[in-house]
């Protein structure tokens, strides 16, 4: 799917993505779409072209369209510099001998990078805007955990892409991420650590899911689309968030100070939801990590008596 952000600041429009084309450097991408139906998208109450004041087609239909611009990361890499400290020890990890690698990383880990984002305010607006209107969208009755239209949605968490049908509610959801542990030494603490978080009332939220910067496109300083919305769907609030932060910003640090200007989410408005989130990642899936990988892993202590009991 794209949301084309026009330049000349016409309405933006949505379209779902078959993924036909390549992420090259280039000045113009053609994509083939898959337009969503006109239950889901057309203009009445409770849709998306209703709420985003989207031109959306009646009926399913293919059609091409050549989206012009470059890749965010295309757009950032020359505004983010490191010391030259860092590029002798990144040298050193990529063309050395293959010894102190750990060393090595926990050294290129300590510098910061300078983020130059002074021509950078109409991206920023325009980013910022896009996402907060798609989750202002108000979710569908149903109170479903699904892809659009209430339909089964793709999804990264566990492996590099599983379909999963709708959920009928968060709690349905949540319990699944729980069940899904295949470390099963740390259901009890994951549980625990699940327990506050999932009592919270979270809103369901129209959302990407896969913000990377290969998927957000800009031309002349603007947003001139998002595109690879196979994983988009109503997912609960902090969704969005924790995508982002794990699979995207995690240790790319100018990617993080960029995402902090942009400033969609509160800050720390879901740190508990991130903590959990990051333990069911390394306890889940082709993303799992056995006892052990990581010292001292808090996951990994059995619960106490007085830990069991509070």
């Amino acid at each position: 799917m794209v949301w084309c952000w026009e330049l000349e600041h016409r309405p933006p429009a949505f379209w779902l993505d078959n993924e036909a084309y390549s992420r090259t450097s280039s000045d113009t991408r053609g994509i083939d779409h898959q337009f969503c139906p006109k239950e889901y998208l057309h203009s009445s109450p409770g849709s998306v072209g209703y709420h985003t004041l989207t031109p959306i087609p009646s009926r399913w239909f293919d059609y091409h369209e050549t989206i012009e611009g470059i890749t965010l990361h295309e757009w950032l890499s020359p505004r983010v510099t490191f010391p030259p400290e860092f590029h002798y020890y990144l040298d050193l990890l990529m063309n050395g001998d293959g010894t102190r690698i750990d060393d090595l990383r926990t050294i290129l880990l300590g510098f910061e990078p300078t983020v130059d984002l002074s021509d950078s305010s109409e991206l920023i607006s325009d980013l910022k805007h896009a996402l907060l209107e798609l989750r202002a969208i108000p979710s569908p009755p149903s109170g479903q955990v699904s892809g659009a239209n209430g339909m089964p949605f793709v999804t990264l968490r566990f492996s590099n892409r599983d379909i999963l049908q709708p959920f009928e509610n968060i709690a349905a959801f949540h319990e699944m991420l729980l069940q899904s542990c295949v470390i099963g030494s740390r259901m009890p603490r994951l549980r625990k650590l699940a327990k506050p978080v999932y009592a919270k009332q979270h809103r369901l939220c129209f959302s990407h899911s896969d913000l990377s910067t290969s998927n957000i496109l800009v031309k002349g300083g603007r947003l001139a689309g998002i595109v690879d919305w196979e994983t988009a769907g109503w997912f609960p609030e902090y969704c969005e968030y924790t995508m982002l932060q794990i699979r995207i910003i995690s240790n790319v640090k100018g990617l993080r100070i960029f995402w902090d200007a942009v400033g969609v989410f509160g800050h720390e408005q879901y740190r508990d939801e991130l903590e959990l989130e990051r333990a069911l990642f390394r306890s889940t899936g082709d993303t799992a990590l056995v006892p052990g990988i990581i010292p001292d892993d808090p996951m990994d202590r059995p619960i106490s008596d007085d830990e069991a009991e509070s």
